[in-house]
């Protein structure tokens, strides 16, 4: 087999330069395709440039990892502030519910969860954000320390209420009770005028039964005096006005306490069956204080 030509050697020349005979040429074949250097200037060129790119190579692959450590680092912090407030301020579970559970809690795992949702999101738009730089455009923020703006508006969400809010929430509360008030208070004297007019009737059916047994009211006496009669604070005392006549009588339910004041007054029950209420007996009777 005849010799390869000096100025492209295979490897098997490179190795044993003294040899002079070479290998079959499909052993030389992929050598073959690029030309050895023919001086030493040239080989110490191509090993300069070599060593410059893959030092290129090293500080790109150096910089990508400080970059996913420093991100990591910021997104732990965040979690690790996080978890804290969480844990041991004025909102948190264990202060207002008095629960320490052990091991990690259910704020932990959300904070954990909003870590790794940061760093997934740090990872998807690490292209977004190296073609920002490269356009002269700073990053955009939810990519910066992870999971930080996830977990910054969720404890933005979870913080309260501000003053304006409860200022006006105040003001809506406010006027809700003026207009509601007046109305509740008025509901709650019918029921009370009602109970007093309900126990008159009862107190006269009682009177009228009296009379029937025994011909005369005079014997008659009131099974009760106040309304209500169970309770230590009436709202109205019964009573007869005057004499009790043998054929005659009537009764008055005078307000007390909180219905002191009551612009109905008393009320009246004669055996005749005549209502009237105000100072009177003989007053006219007023739809708006007596209930049908």
């Amino acid at each position: 087999m005849a010799a390869r030509p000096p100025h492209r050697p295979c490897w098997w020349a490179r190795t044993a330069p003294n040899t002079s005979s070479c290998p079959p040429p499909a052993a030389c074949a992929r050598y073959a395709r690029t030309p050895a250097p023919t001086t030493l200037a040239a080989r110490a060129g191509e090993k300069s440039s070599n060593d410059l790119e893959a030092r290129h190579v090293q500080a790109r692959h150096r910089n990508r990892r400080r970059s996913v450590r420093r991100q990591r680092s910021c997104a732990n912090a965040t979690a690790r502030a996080y978890r804290t407030r969480r844990s041991t301020g004025p909102h948190s579970r264990r202060r207002w519910h008095g629960i320490h559970r052990i091991g990690r809690s259910a704020d932990t795992r959300h904070a954990h969860r909003a870590g790794a949702l940061g760093r997934a999101r740090s990872r998807h738009g690490r292209g977004r954000d190296r073609a920002r730089s490269h356009a002269g455009q700073p990053p955009r923020p939810d990519h910066v320390g992870g999971g930080a703006s996830a977990m910054t508006r969720s404890a933005r969400r979870r913080g309260g209420f501000s003053l304006i809010e409860l200022m006006i929430t105040v003001a809506i509360l406010a006027i809700i009770v003026a207009i509601a008030w007046p109305t509740y208070t008025e509901q709650i004297r019918k029921s009370r005028r009602v109970e007093a007019q309900r126990a008159l009737l009862e107190l006269a059916h009682h009177l009228e039964r009296e009379f029937s047994r025994s011909g005369s009211y005079a014997n008659a006496t009131l099974p009760f005096d106040r309304v209500p009669f169970d309770i230590p604070g009436p709202y109205y005392t019964i009573a007869f006005v005057g004499e009790l006549q043998a054929d005659s009588w009537t009764l008055v339910a005078q307000p007390v306490g909180v219905m002191r004041d009551d612009p109905c007054g008393s009320f009246y029950v004669t055996h005749t069956g005549r209502r009237a209420q105000g100072d009177a007996p003989s007053n006219p009777l007023d739809p708006e204080c007596w209930s049908n």
